[in-house]
């Protein structure tokens, strides 16, 4: 993995609030920059201001002192030159020399400026007439005035201090003149640096700005897109569609909950494809006990057939009987027909020893059906229990799923429900089937019963037989043997009578059972339903 995407990686698994801060940091920096740019401009312009009043305004004041002093010393020496009183000149002396003063001072704060050579130059040159100015006024011109001498001191201004106050005024002229000249390029330097200091801000101003909204664009993207790969998961999950993941990788916040919702989905997938399986193998079993039920009921009809040919057997028994004791009666009758009545009877005797071995064969089947009930129902209830314990699962998953879990929470409640149903209707089966198997043996004891009963018949036929070959035996002892067979006969219509009875039982067992697989298959589809709507 190369450095770049290492440094992507651990810059997307930043903290969310993090990230937000990072940009309003790079906003927060981009003002720091804009400001000290600013200020740096400000600086540059106040230098510039301050070189342009040093050099400027301070100069041309300077100068503007000198050239008023000057023309008030030239005043000064006119007016005590025009002075008619002592008092008077002296005061005009007086304001000479303070002017003088006051020039030399102007001379001397303009001097100590920063000049350039051209105006150092000048500068001497007007200090070196106003020193011969002065020289004149002091020495020709108030001596002069203060004589009253106006044509000479006419004669002296005019070839000596004119010509030195003229060379004085062009000096400052220069001075002023230049001193213009470099006001005019130190306010077009101030200006221009302000221009540029305005430019620095306005393009540090812009690129910061395009720098904060594109480090804002980037991380508000980066969040964005990512909480609507998690919402497309959630989405699919309330269309209950669980092949959809975010597949998110980040460090993150919403990475941290894209994974958990990813894996929840996961384990919802892997939970419903357990129930479906669950519901298959609920209905194949619901399937193999209807096929029971049907082979129980099938039993259960047989039974009350050969119920019905036993009972018949009886009845024919009992009316053989009867004609027996009518023979008995009018012994004097026959031999050859209470020999026939002998013989039918040993026939029908046959005959309720036959059909009560089918019918012991039958209950016996019966029996064996109803164990594989029970068996069924077993497995059945196995089922059962794995399902409610699936519910239970998918419930505690759909719990730690939260809001995006509720839909699923309450087809977990319904299948919990099918489930208890599916217990509740198994153990009504269980219950039946016992009954059924309790019926069965009674059956079983009833026919053992009947089938003694017949051979007891046999061996009273048996004994007919010999009475009437015999020819010896008193009409008594066939009157009690008749009355036996007469006790054995109802025996049996009684044993056949519980036998029917049995069978009508377990035919009613077997359709409740029916109804039961009927319920059990009906749960299974609105099972299977309820997780074939749901996308694995």
């Amino acid at each position: 993995m190369s450095t770049d995407t290492v440094r992507r990686r651990s810059v997307r698994d930043l903290p969310v609030a993090l990230k937000i801060l990072s940009a309003v940091a790079v906003a927060a920096l981009v003002a720091v920059v804009v400001g000290v740019v600013g200020m740096a401009s400000v600086d540059r312009t106040r230098t510039s201001t301050e070189e342009l009043y040093g050099k400027g305004f301070t100069g041309l004041a300077a100068l503007g002192d000198l050239r008023a002093s000057l023309y008030l010393m030239r005043t000064s020496i006119a007016s005590q030159a025009l002075a008619h009183t002592d008092e008077l000149m002296d005061k005009y002396e007086a304001d000479f020399a303070s002017q003088a003063g006051e020039v030399e001072e102007a001379l001397a704060d303009y001097d100590a400026l920063p000049l350039t050579d051209e105006q150092q130059a000048l500068l001497d040159d007007f200090a070196m007439q106003f020193a011969a100015y002065r020289d004149v006024a002091t020495e020709e011109l108030l001596p002069l005035g203060r004589a009253n001498d106006i044509p000479t001191w006419m004669e002296v201004r005019e070839s000596q201090a004119t010509p030195v106050v003229k060379k004085a005024i062009a000096d400052l002229e220069g001075l002023v003149q230049s001193q213009v000249d470099e006001g005019d390029a130190l306010a077009v330097g101030a200006q221009a640096t302000a221009t540029t200091s305005r430019t620095v801000v306005l393009v540090t101003l812009v690129a910061g700005l395009l720098l904060a909204v594109g480090l804002a664009v980037v991380v508000a993207r980066a969040i964005t897109g990512n909480l609507r790969r998690v919402r497309d998961v959630t989405d699919a999950l309330e269309a209950n569609d669980l092949t959809v993941r975010s597949g998110l990788t980040t460090g993150d916040e919403v990475g941290v909950m894209g994974r958990g919702l990813d894996r929840a989905a996961e384990s919802l997938k892997g939970l419903v494809g357990r129930i479906e399986t669950s519901a298959v193998s609920l209905a194949g079993a619901v399937e193999e006990f209807s096929a029971t039920t049907t082979q129980i009921a099938a039993s259960a009809q047989e039974t009350s057939a050969q119920a019905g040919l036993v009972s018949a057997a009886a009845e024919q028994i009992s009316r053989n009987i009867q004609t027996v004791s009518t023979g008995s009666e009018e012994m004097g009758s026959s031999i050859r027909e209470i020999a026939r009545n002998a013989t039918d009877a040993t026939k029908v005797a046959t005959q309720a020893v036959e059909a009560a071995q089918e019918t012991t064969t039958t209950v016996a089947r019966l029996g064996e059906s109803s164990r594989e009930i029970a068996d069924v129902v077993k497995v059945i209830t196995s089922i059962a229990e794995q399902t409610n314990l699936l519910a239970l699962n998918a419930t505690i998953e759909a719990a730690r799923a939260g809001e995006a879990g509720k839909g699923f929470a309450v087809v977990a409640g319904e299948v919990k429900e099918l489930a208890q149903e599916t217990a509740k209707a198994t153990e009504d089966i269980a219950r039946r089937v016992e009954a059924i198997q309790s019926d069965t043996g009674s059956a079983v004891h009833a026919i053992e019963g009947i089938s003694e009963v017949i051979y007891s018949i046999s061996g009273y036929q048996s004994t007919i037989a010999a009475a009437v070959e015999e020819q010896t035996a008193t009409t008594n002892e066939m009157n009690r043997n008749v009355s036996e067979s007469s006790t054995g006969a109802q025996d049996i219509a009684r044993n056949i009578l519980s036998v029917s009875g049995a069978a009508e039982m377990t035919s009613t067992a077997v359709g409740q059972a029916s109804t039961a697989v009927a319920e059990l298959a009906r749960m299974s589809a609105d099972l299977r339903g309820v997780v074939q709507q749901f996308r694995v």
